[in-house]
């Protein structure tokens, strides 16, 4: 693999849990393209997690939020092509939180980024065939202890 075609990813992500449905994005790009995946994103420079998520939330999902409970880190190496055709390789490692909403509404259109818009999943539609390899692991693991 080429070194210029790897990249390592910090990102932050939140889980929203809601009457046995859970927040997600349709990824627009990257790896997980058409896929669902958690709202949250990468840590821009001197940016906390905390902050880094609540202005991702915002920026995906169109919501004010509040962080809850730490959940877990998790890191995969990914390896897809691009839209041009060429081959990637990507470190992905996420720091992952249970969140709640304080005030706003659902954005269901593209955020021009890596959102085709946000929208409430059933969990029992979340499946390894449809959901990013991160956040489907991440939501198998830890969404049973929120269920409302």
């Amino acid at each position: 693999m080429n070194q210029k075609n790897k990249n390592i990813r910090i990102g932050v992500y939140g889980l929203l849990i809601l009457e046995n449905k859970i927040l997600m994005i349709k990824k627009s790009r990257g790896p997980y393209k058409g896929k669902y995946d958690l709202p949250g994103g990468k840590i821009e420079e001197r940016e906390s997690l905390e902050t880094a998520l609540k202005r991702e939330f915002i920026e995906e999902t169109g919501l004010e939020i509040e962080i809850k409970d730490f959940i877990a880190n998790s890191e995969v190496d990914e390896h897809y092509k691009n839209d041009s055709g060429e081959d990637r390789e990507i470190y992905l490692i996420g720091s992952y939180y249970f969140v709640n909403i304080k005030s706003g509404e659902i954005k269901e259109t593209p955020d021009g980024q890596d959102s085709l818009g946000a929208i409430f999943v059933d969990l029992n539609e979340i499946k390894k065939e449809n959901t990013s390899r991160l956040s489907f692991e991440i939501i198998e693991k830890y969404a049973e202890t929120k269920k409302d």
